[in-house]
């Protein structure tokens, strides 16, 4: 067969070491060793080291980041902030009581300084240039009419429409009621506008924050003075009472209203409702101005110059009570016919049947039922009178106002002019009122100016020899209807 190999050579020994090569070896390894584990732990803190480094950065460079993340998001809302449209109406009410604040000490030490009832110099001036204020209507418009507020004697109403508003019903001009007080001038404290113009107004005796306004288009309304709307109106339908402008417009005491339109129908509405009116009556006459008589009669001027009297819950005609020969603009029963300090003076109970009437016809009429009392009031051919009023404080005291500007002083007892014709507006006066203390006048203008004018102090008070001869004249004529 196939011979096998050789085997193979035998291993050589291994070299012995000594124990001492042994130990060397062991401490060079073990050296080794320890370096290297010194060495990990070196690189192991560095590298935690530079962790925390970066740990650190980072978070400063995320806190950074936030930082202009917050202040980029804060300019924003700035500047969106700076974009919106500033609400300065809170601002400007503020304003507004402030400067009313400041201004109310002057007006009411003015309003309530002792009165002298001292005689009176006829031809001295009734209304010192120093005592007269001015408020101009806030859009372009006349003034149709002013009234008082009997608990705030510096305060005052007024109505504003176009100028045909009053005569023609023209509705398509925007009304305005605004209520103004001596302590601001600029800007009134309360102001509402209608779709219509105003065309005669007048305030509730029982709230002071209640004006009624009749309205171009035949409407009553009612504006309330705490909460700045127009709180209620007569319904504008085909069974509306008042088909035009309301001219005549008339409160009593107890709150009814009294209205009246120069299709010739004349109502009686109860306190606060302006739904339905108690009492329509057809007069046949085209109203163009009314008051209160007493409690169930009312005196009415006519277009035609008529003066009449309507007994309101009967059928009975009207009772013609005098005529002038141009339209009535005005009517006022004296203020004794009405509750207060003046009916209260009035002892003997002559002044309350005493009726004062305008037209412009340029005489103002003084009557007792039918009877005049006395010659017509003559203001000259100087313009027509467009207003009047009777003094509360002073019994025989009438102010008139005309369309040549100017407003007079009537003594009804004298039947004279009291001091001379004073103008106190640039344009044609349109309506007069005297405050509830009497001592000062408001007018208002064709212009919308509205001006207050205080009274010398002789002027205003009472006159007890003046009054006496009134009652005197009224007590020689018997009232008759």
């Amino acid at each position: 067969g196939t011979p096998l190999p050789p085997p193979p050579p035998p291993a050589a020994p291994r070299a012995s070491t000594s124990p001492r090569y042994e130990r060397k070896a062991v401490d060079v390894l073990s050296a080794a060793t320890q370096t290297e584990a010194h060495d990990d732990v070196d690189e192991v803190g560095e590298a935690q080291a530079r962790l925390e480094q970066e740990n650190t950065e980072r978070a400063l460079q995320n806190r950074s980041n936030s930082s202009s993340d917050s202040a980029r998001k804060r300019v924003a809302d700035i500047h969106r902030t700076e974009k919106k449209p500033v609400d300065l109406s809170s601002l400007s009410s503020r304003a507004k009581l402030v400067e009313k604040c400041l201004g109310e000490r002057d007006v009411f030490d003015a309003l309530f300084a002792p009165v002298s009832t001292e005689a009176v110099d006829e031809t001295a001036t009734n209304f010192p240039s120093s005592g007269r204020t001015t408020f101009t209507a806030p859009f372009e418009a006349a003034c149709t009419g002013v009234a008082v507020i009997r608990e705030r004697p510096e305060a005052f109403v007024a109505s504003y429409a176009s100028s045909t508003s009053e005569f023609d019903g023209d509705v398509g001009e925007e009304g305005c009621v605004c209520v103004w007080s001596l302590a601001s001038t600029k800007a009134p404290d309360s102001q509402f506008r209608c779709e219509a113009g105003v065309t005669s107004i007048a305030c509730d005796p029982r709230h002071p924050s209640l004006v009624l306004g009749g309205a171009a288009s035949g409407q009553l309304l009612l504006f309330d003075g705490r909460t700045q709307t127009c709180v209620g109106r007569s319904p504008l339908d085909r069974h509306a009472p008042h088909s035009s402008s309301i001219c005549a417009l008339s409160v009593r005491d107890d709150g009814t209203v009294l209205t009246g339109s120069s299709d010739g129908v004349c109502c009686l509405w109860a306190p606060g409702n302006l739904e339905r009116p108690l009492e329509k009556r057809q007069l046949r006459l085209a109203v163009s101005c009314a008051d209160f008589a007493d409690d169930s009669t009312a005196y009415v001027g006519c277009e035609a110059g008529s003066v009449s009297m309507a007994t309101f819950g009967s059928n009975d005609p009207c009772a013609a009570l005098g005529a002038h020969r141009g339209r009535v603009t005005c009517l006022a029963a004296h203020p004794a016919s009405r509750k207060g300090a003046a009916a209260s003076s009035d002892t003997l109970g002559l002044r309350r049947h005493l009726l004062a009437s305008a037209s412009v016809d340029w005489t103002c009429r003084l009557r007792v039922g039918s009877t005049p009392l006395g010659a017509p009031l003559d203001h000259g051919a100087h313009g027509y009178v467009a207003s009047l009023a009777w003094s509360p404080s002073r019994a025989a005291l009438l102010c008139t106002a005309a369309s040549d500007a100017c407003v007079r002083l009537w003594s009804a007892a004298a039947g004279q002019i009291v001091g001379a014709a004073e103008q106190l507006s640039a344009g044609a006066l349109t309506s007069v009122a005297f405050s509830g203390d009497g001592r000062r006048v408001v007018v208002g203008d064709a212009l919308g100016c509205c001006t207050v004018a205080a009274l010398e102090a002789s002027v205003c008070g009472e006159h007890p020899a003046e009054a006496a001869r009134l009652d005197e004249l009224l007590g020689g004529l018997a009232p008759t209807d």
